[in-house]
C-alpha cells in the first residue's frame, strides 16, 4: 500500500514504454519509436539491444524461450525475431498489412492458425505455413470475424484450442475448427474491447476498456472483476 516507486530511465530514450519481459536477469523493453532496450541491474541502465531492427515502433514483445534466448518482435513494419544478437525478418510473403499488434507460433497448427499466426490493425489475422529459415508464406485467417474483431489485440495458440481478443470480443477456436466463434456473454459496450488478456489454470482474465473481467468457463460466460475503468494489461 504504502510502496514507492523509483524512475529507473537511465539509458531509455524518451518513447512510450509498450511491453516488458524479463528472464533470469535480464529484463527487456519495448518502445514505441525507440525500440527495444535491455538491463542486467533491474532497470538501473539500459542499453540497446544488440542489432538493427528495421521499425522502431514496437507494439509487442514477448520471451519464446530456449536456445539463444528468442524474443517475438511486433511492429508497426512486421514481425521479427530477436536471436543470438540479431533481428530475422519474418514479414515473409502475403502479408498485406505489417501494422502487428502481436505475432505467435501454433504448437499443434491446423488450417486456421497455421504454424503462426500474426493479428493486425484492421485486417484481421493472417496465418502462416512455415518454412526453414524463418520464411512464412502468410494469408488471410478471418473466418467467423468482421469490423472491430478485425482489430485482433492479443491471442494464444495451444495444441488443442486458441484464444483472441479484439477491438469485437472474445473469440475461441478448437482444434480443427474452420472459424472464430464468438465467446461475449457478459460482456457489451467498452468491454468488448479487451486489450490483453491471461490465464490462470481454467481462469482467464481479460483487460478490457470497460473493466476487468474473468471466465471459469473458458469463455461461455463472463463475471467482472472491477467495471468501468480502462485496463491495458493483466
Amino acid at each position: 500500500i504504502n510502496a514507492q516507486w523509483v524512475p529507473v530511465n537511465n539509458g531509455l530514450p524518451d518513447y512510450p514504454p509498450t511491453a516488458i519481459i524479463n528472464w533470469v536477469d535480464t529484463m527487456v523493453v519495448s518502445t514505441y519509436g525507440g525500440g527495444i532496450y535491455l538491463t542486467y541491474d533491474q532497470g538501473e541502465n539500459w542499453v540497446e539491444m544488440p542489432g538493427t531492427l528495421p521499425n522502431l515502433f514496437v507494439n509487442k514483445i514477448d520471451y519464446r524461450g530456449g536456445q539463444y534466448d528468442p524474443i517475438g518482435v511486433s511492429t508497426v513494419g512486421g514481425p521479427f525475431i530477436c536471436v543470438n544478437g540479431g533481428y530475422i525478418d519474418c514479414n515473409g510473403t502475403g502479408l498485406t498489412n505489417n501494422n502487428i499488434n502481436f505475432w505467435a507460433g501454433a504448437p499443434e497448427g491446423w488450417p486456421l492458425v497455421g504454424d503462426a499466426i500474426a493479428g493486425t490493425n484492421g485486417d484481421g489475422l493472417f496465418a502462416a505455413e512455415y518454412t526453414s529459415p524463418f520464411i512464412y508464406d502468410w494469408a488471410l485467417s478471418n473466418a467467423g470475424l468482421s469490423g472491430d474483431a478485425l482489430y485482433a489485440n492479443d491471442a494464444l495458440m495451444a495444441a488443442d484450442f486458441a484464444l483472441l481478443a479484439t477491438e469485437d470480443g472474445f473469440y475461441k477456436a478448437l482444434n480443427g475448427d474452420t472459424e472464430w466463434t464468438a465467446k461475449n456473454i457478459g460482456l457489451s459496450g467498452d468491454a468488448l474491447k479487451i486489450n490483453s488478456f491471461c490465464y490462470l489454470g481454467t481462469i482467464i482474465f481479460i483487460a478490457t476498456d470497460g473493466g476487468m473481467y474473468y471466465t471459469a468457463d473458458f469463455g461461455e460466460s463472463w463475471n467482472v472483476i472491477l467495471a468501468d475503468e480502462k485496463f491495458n494489461l493483466i
